[in-house]
């Protein structure tokens, strides 16, 4: 069963230091029972959730943690996704991704529903 944690503060140091990602960064880890498959790291700004890294090998598990990183923003109150990881190029897609100025941007409400009224 797959399922995407918040890596523990020795994985998040290791997974920085070895794709020279900025020390701000968070990273979330995408597991199938004992085994780690992928993971994500991004970072947040005033606005938007910016994914910077990815590593995973199955279309399945990049589409879990892109969606992961969607709701770790919304959850922030950060209403866009933007990414400098654009393969595989399919998933972004069909997650709303468009290409603007080199990079992917999206909506969060493409992925994580919304209440209008939840807000009031």
């Amino acid at each position: 069963m797959l399922s995407v944690l918040t890596a523990s503060e020795e994985k998040r140091l290791e997974i920085i230091d070895d794709y020279k990602l900025s020390a701000d960064s968070v990273v979330l880890v995408a597991r199938d029972g004992d085994d780690t498959v992928g993971f994500v790291a991004f970072l947040l700004s005033e606005d938007r959730v910016i994914v910077t890294q990815m590593d995973a090998e199955d279309e399945v598990v990049v589409e879990l943690m892109l969606r992961a990183a969607f709701n770790y923003g919304e959850r922030r109150f950060l209403m866009l996704v933007e990414s400098l990881v654009k393969e595989p190029q399919r998933v972004f897609l069909a997650l709303g991704f468009r290409e603007k100025d080199k990079k992917f941007v999206s909506s969060v409400t493409n992925v994580v529903h919304v209440c209008k009224n939840c807000a009031e």
